[in-house]
């Protein structure tokens, strides 16, 4: 969310930690990922603030976004093409 460059998982620099991939098969590159059950995917940063949460969607929200996507597309199709029966 704060437009931070994410840390490697694999990596100890600049932020030592014990969240590795060895431990969390999950943890790949320097991708955003939850490997403790947080209510959000966060990553280490490689800033001076040690980490982050990330704008990655839950199911749920990215579900509801294309539910609202596909409605507002019905209305445009409706909008410029008039009722269809």
């Amino acid at each position: 969310r704060g437009g931070l460059t994410c840390q490697a998982w694999a990596s100890q620099t600049p932020h030592k930690h014990t969240r590795t991939p060895e431990k969390y098969p999950s943890l790949e590159e320097n991708y955003c990922r939850n490997p403790d059950n947080e209510p959000a995917a966060w990553c280490y940063t490689t800033s001076s603030k040690r980490w982050d949460v990330c704008g990655v969607p839950t199911c749920a929200e990215q579900r509801a976004q294309e539910v609202l996507e596909t409605e507002r597309a019905r209305e445009e199709d409706v909008f410029l093409f008039g009722e269809s029966k």
